[in-house]
């Protein structure tokens, strides 16, 4: 949110509700800077994390959403022992970044899965690297956005790139 909403330094107001009848959770906060409230749900039938989020601040503000894939130490044998090298398990990520969307895609030895973000409305988006994508919102006091997240994996469709952005338009446009 470019501004401390989160920081407990600064809260004047925080609840999180979960809200198991409706499936749904909400967090709002307000500090001196900023107020927020985000209500998340799964959009049933398109396996897709939906956060719905207003802000209010003093001044402009940008919101930033950053997706980001940087890998773990490979877990040989059940987790039962680690891999020591660092860079274990490292390769094979992609990010692109188009249309408001971020698509990171993560090759593994027996399997791919992408991982995607959708937000609405953004101003701009880009490709911070091979790991990151960053989209932004137009500065402003107020505002709304929509976040949509989903992961698909080579098990569940021949081509998870593609199945990740239908689940995302489908989610959007219901």
């Amino acid at each position: 949110f470019s501004v401390p909403v989160f920081n407990s330094w600064y809260q004047q107001d925080f609840q999180a509700r979960l809200n198991l009848d409706e499936a749904t959770a909400r967090i709002k906060a307000r500090t001196p800077f900023a107020g927020v409230d985000i209500l998340a749900y799964g959009s049933y039938g398109q396996d897709v994390l939906v956060l719905v989020c207003q802000a209010e601040s003093n001044e402009p503000i940008s919101v930033a959403m950053t997706l980001e894939r940087w890998g773990s130490r490979m877990f040989t044998r059940w987790y039962s022992s680690m891999e020591n090298d660092p860079a274990a398990g490292l390769d094979g990520t992609q990010t692109q970044v188009e249309d408001g969307c971020i698509l990171i895609r993560q090759k593994l030895r027996t399997l791919d899965f992408v991982t995607a973000l959708l937000a609405e409305p953004v101003q701009t988006g880009r490709k911070l690297h091979s790991r990151a994508g960053r989209l932004e919102t137009e500065a402003a006091q107020k505002t709304q956005f929509v976040l949509y997240l989903t992961v698909v994996t080579s098990e569940s469709a021949a081509d998870p790139e593609q199945a990740a952005r239908r689940r995302l338009l489908a989610a959007r446009d219901l």
